[in-house]
């Protein structure tokens, strides 16, 4: 069968399901304090501005942190100016922007093979779960990043096949906004160039000539202009207090192993936003579900035969397939999928070997290249054994139903423990009630006194909160910070409530408030929805 006749029946139905599982419900899990951070910088809060400089007398975000640029403000900026703060107005934007990545890729790995691997590689990207949550909640962030790296790629490739050098530009340009975006596109921007010399020679040589240098470097110089100006400003800031290299190990090497099984097969940011495992048995939903997308997430997340995605296994198997496909002489488009392979195999290793990529949102920059792969892996193959046409195509639809099928599965379960719980600790949705409660107070200062509740309620307050992060108010610095806060009689304190806080904090309050003759009134608890209380808010009386 081939999928690239009719192909836009196709592309639409895989965009239809990515869709389908990145807005329904999009309010849950609870804004996070990571995301909602860039939106709270967009509304004034410079509390997390690493630099900015001042223009018409406004101070301009450059550097959201010394490794992250500040696009995502920007983008936000404008957003803002139409739109309500809210779950909505910070999810829609990166939601777009994944379709987009989408796009590109398939339009991308279209020309780099055919319409059949183009439509299977996309199936199997705007399906993966941990593509469509971590894009949608943007942990890390990666929405940009994944975004950029296809759309540069892509120009990129036009260049290299049609020869026009406005497509050079448009390339040069995005790698720079990628560099600038976040530094770990550096990983991408090494492997692609280095699988660049090591496949397709001819095109890194006609690249490193004159003619074409003087219109990729100034483009690729102006889109990661901010990060040089802010490494000038501030020499080398952006390498500051990096740990540099990975210890060389085995144990190293078998957590990075695990970190990258476990964000392929959709386990990793699952137990990072539930704390449960996601072949954990369902809880209920309270109540009746009378909603149709609420009846489909339910029905798609009851196989109990799916217990995380098949994605490790099928990465791990197409490479020997490939290999047997080359032996016998049936590897099609040869060195288009060497490259593909190269940039995935130098990526990995580079992440390996940097200290501090240590979590899924580094993993997921791999994404764009492990489907395509697995998608090529699974043509090729059905080609080998097929015999006919027909059989070629019932091969390729049996084998991308039963890895597309398992993250269906697992992305519905991700939607029904969101149903559930909506989201745990730092991504529960009490925090709607909480920045409620916020609003009703507007001559009370809100002290915060754990990491990861400032820039949500910030953000959904409208920036009209008045508040304070106390994080150095610990056991071991406690003194006159609390002792301080204590005597405060317009201070509410915020805790995580135990399990999801430490109670060493609340004992170091409690003993403030006896050292002080004060009575500390808990004037609030908020839930998750499965009863648990997550926030305490607490204020100060005399005695």
């Amino acid at each position: 069968m081939n999928y690239g006749k009719n192909a836009w029946f196709w592309v639409f139905l895989a965009i239809s399901i990515y869709l389908f599982f990145s807005l329904t419900f999009l309010e849950l899990p609870g804004l996070q304090y990571d995301e909602a951070s860039f939106g709270s910088a967009a509304m004034g809060n410079t509390r997390f501005i690493a630099w900015d400089i001042e223009v018409f007398g406004k101070k301009l975000p450059i550097m959201m942190m010394n490794y992250i640029g500040a696009l995502k403000i920007a983008l936000y900026g404008p957003i803002f100016w139409i739109s309500e703060p809210g779950a909505t107005a910070v999810r829609l934007p990166v939601v777009c922007i994944g379709l987009i990545t989408l796009l590109f890729g398939y339009g991308l790995f279209r020309r780099m093979f055919d319409g059949t691997i183009a439509v299977g590689g996309l199936f199997l990207f705007a399906t993966a779960p941990s593509f469509i949550f971590a894009n949608k909640l943007d942990w890390g962030p990666v929405s940009l990043m994944l975004a950029l790296e296809m759309a540069s790629m892509y120009f990129l490739w036009r260049w290299m096949w049609e020869g026009r050098r406005y497509f050079l530009v448009i390339a040069g340009f995005l790698f720079g906004l990628g560099l600038y975006n976040k530094i770990i596109f550096a990983w991408y921007l090494a492997a692609l160039f280095a699988a660049l010399f090591l496949v397709f020679r001819d095109h890194f040589r006609q690249l490193l000539r004159r003619r074409q240098m003087t219109c990729f470097l100034p483009a690729f110089l102006l889109g990661c202009l901010p990060l040089v100006a802010f490494n000038i400003d501030l020499p080398l800031r952006t390498f500051e207090y990096r740990q540099g290299f990975t210890s060389v190990g085995v144990e190293t090497l078998t957590q990075r192993y695990q970190l990258l099984r476990e964000t392929l097969d959709g386990q990793g940011l699952y137990f990072f936003i539930n704390r449960e495992d996601v072949e954990a048995p369902l809880e209920p939903v309270k109540g009746e579900v009378t909603s149709l997308p609420g009846f489909l997430i339910g029905r798609l997340a009851a196989p109990t035969w799916v217990r995380r995605c098949l994605t490790p296994a099928a990465l791990a198997l197409s490479i020997p397939v490939i290999l047997v496909l080359w032996l016998s002489k049936r590897l099609a488009r040869k060195r288009e999928i060497l490259f593909v392979e190269a940039i995935l195999f130098l990526m990995a290793l580079f992440m390996y070997m940097t200290a501090e990529a240590t979590g899924a949102h580094h993993v997921v920059a791999l994404f764009p290249f492990t489907f395509p792969l697995i998608a090529y892996a699974i043509c090729g193959f059905a080609r080998l054994i097929g015999g006919t046409r027909a059989m070629e195509g019932i091969l390729i639809c049996v084998f991308l139903l039963a890895l597309v099928s398992t993250q269906v599965v697992v992305d519905a379960r991700y939607l029904r423990a969101f149903q559930t719980k909506g989201g745990v600790a730092t991504w529960s949705d009490a925090i709607y009630e909480l920045s409620s409660f916020a609003r009703d107070n507007p001559d009370r200062k809100f002290v915060f006194m754990e990491w990861g509740l400032a820039t949500q309620l910030h953000l959904l307050s409208r920036g009209r909160i008045w508040y304070e992060e106390q994080l150095q108010c610990e056991p071991k610095n406690t003194g006159y910070c609390l002792d301080t806060l204590v005597s405060d009689p317009k201070a509410l304190l915020v805790f995580y409530a135990p399990p999801f806080g430490d109670t060493l904090g609340l004992d170091a309050y409690k003993q403030a408030l006896e050292r002080n003759r004060s009575e500390g009134r808990l004037v609030g608890t908020f839930y998750q929805r499965d009863g648990r209380p997550v926030y305490l808010v607490y204020e100060n009386h005399k005695l």
